[in-house]
């Protein structure tokens, strides 16, 4: 199903609107109360990753995916990197920010290792749960299908498949998990 043109540059002029007056009272120095600030921003946030999503998408047209989702994903964590580079230039003249920059270098970190890879392990999961369709490489024929045989054959060939892809699950599971639980133990060990 197409979109057309217009639908299409209705939907990003409404979210450059909700992003909009983020953008102008950051700029401007205004300060808003905390709640309506809490609103105002998260909803600027929010529409500026959903243009960033849907300019990886585009991307995907002129460059492989891997490199789009690369990219993507270089440009979500740099705010992140550019705060701890903020800190860390400021530790090196007053060494009260040192704490300020080690607690957000690691804060940083658990999240994106111990969340980031268990919503990847996650969203996995929820994908190989689908059924068995499985889309072709682009330029190439479907493979051609082997000959019918009895029903037995067929059985056994659909359990080996369900449990190859319960293997890769379990390890998935398993990493995440570890990943996770070390992330929340080391936030509760004492200093």
């Amino acid at each position: 199903m197409a979109i057309s043109r217009d639908v299409l540059v209705g939907r990003v002029a409404v979210t450059a609107a909700v992003a909009v007056p983020a953008v102008v009272l950051r700029l401007a120095g205004v300060h808003v109360p905390p709640v309506a600030g809490m609103f105002l921003y998260g909803a600027g946030v929010l529409a500026a990753a959903v243009l960033l999503m849907w300019a990886a998408e585009t991307a995907r047209v002129d460059m492989s995916g891997a490199l789009a989702l690369a990219l993507l994903a270089l440009i979500a964590v740099l705010p992140e990197y550019a705060v701890d580079l903020y800190y860390a230039y400021r530790a090196g003249s007053e060494p009260a920010y040192t704490a300020y920059a080690a607690a957000n270098m690691t804060g940083a970190n658990r999240l994106l290792v111990g969340v980031g890879w268990a919503l990847v392990v996650l969203a996995f999961a929820l994908g190989a749960r689908r059924t068995g369709r499985h889309r072709q490489p682009r330029g190439r024929s479907p493979a051609p299908r082997p000959a019918r045989t009895d029903r037995t054959d067929r059985t056994d060939r659909t359990a080996r498949t369900a449990r190859r892809r319960e293997r890769r699950c379990r390890g998935g599971t398993s990493i995440s998990a570890a990943t996770t639980g070390s992330s929340w133990a080391s936030s509760r060990s004492p200093r």
